[in-house]
């Protein structure tokens, strides 16, 4: 999705996969909490966050079958955009571990996953 006009977007378009999905609901959630806050001691609402284009929303990991796939990174809005990182089995192992490690962190069982996954959305 976006917001705006092209090409004077508020918000350009975004892939719509996992990632960008679950980056942009932080920033809508930390909005509405601060937003709340305002509401509840009946003060003006301070300025809101600005959202962005998530620095791993041009990541994809695809599978072409069991033992075949492309990573592509760099991707953006821009068309030919973005180039293939890996092939073959290797990247049908990184879409594994992708998948695998951000499963056990959603459901608690890996405090490595957990910080692989805390690391992905907070380093840049």
């Amino acid at each position: 999705g976006s917001v705006g006009e092209s090409p004077n977007w508020v918000l350009a378009p975004m892939p719509k996969t996992a990632y960008p999905a679950e980056q942009q609901a932080v920033h809508a959630c930390r909005n509405v909490r601060v937003l709340d806050r305002a509401f509840a001691a009946l003060a003006a609402p301070p300025a809101l966050k600005p959202s962005w284009y998530p620095w791993g929303a041009g990541t994809y990991a695809i599978s072409l079958g069991v033992q075949d796939g492309c990573v592509v990174v760099g991707a953006s809005g821009e068309r030919g955009s973005g180039s293939v990182a890996a092939r073959g089995l290797i990247a049908t192992v990184q879409k594994e571990i992708i998948e695998s490690t951000k499963i056990a962190q959603c459901r608690g069982d890996s405090t490595l996953a957990h910080f692989i996954w805390w690391m992905i959305h907070y380093w840049p």
